[in-house]
């Protein structure tokens, strides 16, 4: 049984004086050149927001188990850890609210469980994908077809910021390269997606990045 692993770094933001493109989200750019620029400018925009409220760094602990430590903004507000749904199902993250309440960064997401492949003989047996699949109890897996790193970041983020907008907006969507590489037995892929959204407490700037691994 094949399984799909996962990792996920998410940025929301409160900006200001947004300026958004017209045309209907998701249409084709006159030109490449013009789509890297705003993918471009949107991020610096991001990183300039959250370098100008993290003026120092301290290190968070996981408080569970102790299994890692991150690095995290002096004097946010910092909740997570590790999540542990089975022996074989860990489930990092960690939650970064800047003091303002604007800003919140989030790495990985313990909603989003271990993944496993829709194999031929699965369907066979009936199988279909959003099927619970917890083999001997170890983990807690759903069944999904693979999914590249940028095409789960969007769906991943669809579902993650909808709620929270009147209106969201794709801005960008492009492969990258993976933090972990790609081994003999395993596919690694990444990407990242950019939107805008509409809210009542004004536009937000959203970004995900996600990394999804085949072994």
């Amino acid at each position: 049984m094949k399984q799909i692993c996962l990792w996920l770094s998410v940025l929301l933001t409160l900006i200001c004086g947004c300026n958004s493109q017209s045309g209907t989200p998701g249409a084709a750019d006159s030109s490449a050149s013009a789509s890297t620029a705003r993918s471009a400018t949107t991020k610096a925009a991001a990183s300039h927001s959250v370098s100008a409220l993290a003026a120092s760094w301290t290190v968070f602990q996981d408080p569970a188990e102790q299994a890692f430590s991150l690095q995290v903004p002096t004097g946010w507000k910092i909740t997570g850890g590790l999540y542990r749904f089975g022996p074989l199902d860990p489930r990092a993250m960690v939650d970064m609210v800047s003091p303002n309440g604007k800003t919140d960064i989030r790495f990985g997401d313990y909603h989003v469980p271990p993944f496993a492949t829709l194999s031929t003989t699965m369907r066979q047996l009936g199988w279909r994908e959003g099927h619970p699949y917890s083999p001997r109890n170890m983990a807690q897996q759903i069944v999904a077809n693979y999914r590249p790193g940028w095409v789960f970041a969007d769906l991943y983020g669809q579902g993650r910021f909808s709620s929270g907008c009147t209106r969201l907006n794709l801005k960008s969507m492009r492969k990258v390269n993976p933090v972990h590489p790609s081994g003999p037995y395993m596919t690694t892929t990444a990407g990242e997606v950019v939107y805008t959204c509409d809210s009542s407490s004004g536009p937000k700037l959203a970004y995900v990045f996600a990394e999804t691994q085949l072994t």
